[in-house]
């Protein structure tokens, strides 16, 4: 009889024991919770600039039949564009650069079609001025591609764009270009934020 009272009594413990563990092992995870919690609250996270996507841009690649087929849909719109078509129609990289100036030649390009490369190239700029999108970025950009006689006309272009979104460029913009498109701004960048 007093085996099992014994009993009682040890089982009645060691349970009394393991649910007091329990107990401490649940306050201790509350505890870290809630100072991962505090911690939050006490550290908010910083807010994401609002242009944080050029960076992302900067790396975007696309084929160029996508390419095509954003100037062929650019081509095919109305008077409202919507702001995704005229982002898409920006060169992001040599090859398509190459394609969108070769419009310009109708010479030597049987495709070209000097019309659309005005309509493409006075769009690009209008929407850059304005700053819509990411458009200002992808016209500062396109400075790492430009050439020839498109050059010329594109370092006048971008002053003009500078001038009226300095703020942007010289906060943002100018830090987020790719390097050979910084080195090629760099004189704007001189004129304008220092």
């Amino acid at each position: 009889m007093r085996a099992i009272v014994f009993l009682i009594i040890g089982t009645f413990i060691l349970l009394a024991s393991c649910k007091e563990n329990s107990k401490n092992l649940i306050q201790a995870k509350n505890q870290t919770v809630n100072k991962e919690v505090n911690k939050g609250i006490v550290e908010p996270q910083p807010k994401k600039k609002k242009y944080d996507t050029l960076i992302l841009l900067q790396k975007k690649t696309r084929s160029l039949e996508d390419y095509k087929e954003s100037i062929l849909r650019f081509s095919n719109s109305n008077e409202s564009l919507a702001l995704k078509t005229v982002e898409n129609i920006y060169p992001i990289n040599e090859e398509e650069y190459l394609l969108f100036y070769s419009l310009s030649y109708p010479e030597e390009y049987p495709e070209s079609d000097l019309e659309l490369f005005y309509k493409i190239d006075k769009t690009m700029l209008d929407y850059a001025i304005k700053d819509k999108g990411d458009c200002f970025f992808l016209f500062s950009n396109l400075a790492e591609f430009v050439d020839g006689e498109y050059a010329d006309y594109y370092f006048e272009a971008i002053e003009s764009t500078v001038k009226n979104n300095t703020d942007k460029f010289c906060g943002f913009v100018y830090g987020a270009l790719t390097n050979f498109s910084k080195e090629r701004l760099n004189e704007l960048y001189e004129d304008y934020c220092k």
